[in-house]
């Protein structure tokens, strides 16, 4: 019975520190595709007007 339940606190730890990773590298991703979306508009912006004049 005691097993049972170490063993069950080490599967529930295991499952939230995985969750946690997975949710760490998603938003890792999610920030650096809007850090690449700013830099574009940001060259987009700076070429629009030499292209203009």
């Amino acid at each position: 019975m005691v097993m049972d339940w170490i063993r069950l606190r080490r599967c529930i730890f295991l499952v939230i520190l995985v969750a946690v990773a997975f949710s760490a590298s998603v938003s890792a991703q999610v920030l650096e595709r809007e850090s690449e979306r700013k830099s574009e508009a940001l060259k987009e912006s700076r070429e629009r007007p030499r292209s203009a004049k």
